[in-house]
């Protein structure tokens, strides 16, 4: 199965890079290494120094939620020299942000899983950026009501962009929104499950970094990801 990318809108660059141009290949030489082992085995892999600092902020960021067999197996795989990492990311956004948050998520999954039947042990990995200050942003995302219509959620009323997101824990108020959410969105055989996961996730006292942390491990923990965050990257060697 394929998409007509073009009958949808997107560019002529777009549909050229899938395709595999060989405008591309000429104008971005290096993406070339993506399909030669050796490279990836001897100038990534093996070059990378920081391995224990890594698994250290994985470990730090991670610390709330129940690894399952296949993070603990990829935990392992990352300290080895050989292996390889498949990364992606996200800024932290109140009930997993925009879609593409696990579209990109689940695109780095198959990435490592292809890598690694190709030969080359690939693990996947999802950063979270918790350091930027833009509170708005992080803060709200829009829901479909039982019309179809989008309507925006937003977990605070205090805007900043002073504070880092790192440093914002929810209040009393995350119950009323979690409320309206459950009001807004159209009933189904699912919704008592999913009120149900979010209040378990958004309790007042737990960090926005937390709340979307722990989400993403419901989602994609299955599939081995490890996050860290970028506030644990930034107080180590890394």
């Amino acid at each position: 199965y394929s998409i007509d990318f073009p009958a949808l809108g997107f560019s002529r660059l777009f549909t050229d890079f899938i395709d595999n141009s060989p405008f591309f290949a000429d104008a971005f030489p290096a993406n070339s290494t993506l399909e030669n082992p050796q490279y990836w085995l001897d100038e990534r892999a093996q070059r990378f120094d920081s391995r224990p600092a890594l698994v250290a902020a994985i470990q730090a960021t991670m610390r709330t939620v129940s690894l399952t067999a296949q993070q603990e197996h990829n935990l392992r795989l990352l300290e080895k020299r050989t292996t390889l990492a498949s990364v992606t990311g996200q800024q932290v956004g109140f009930l997993g942000g925009a879609l593409y948050t696990l579209l990109k998520a689940h695109t780095a999954i198959r990435f490592a899983e292809n890598r690694t039947a190709s030969g080359l042990e690939t693990v996947p990995i999802f950063w979270i950026e918790d350091n930027d200050a833009d509170s708005a942003e992080a803060a709200k995302t829009s829901v479909l009501n039982a019309l179809q219509e989008p309507i925006e959620v937003s977990c605070t009323q205090e805007i900043t962009t002073s504070t880092p997101v790192a440093e914002r824990v929810f209040d009393a108020h995350i119950t009323d929104v979690l409320n309206t959410l459950e009001s807004t969105l159209p009933s189904s055989e699912f919704s008592l499950d999913t009120m149900t996961l979010l209040r378990d996730i958004y309790r007042e006292g737990v960090s926005w970094t937390q709340a979307f942390t722990e989400l993403l491990q419901h989602f994609l923990g299955r599939y081995g990801m490890l996050f860290f965050r970028q506030k644990e990257l930034v107080s180590s060697d890394i």
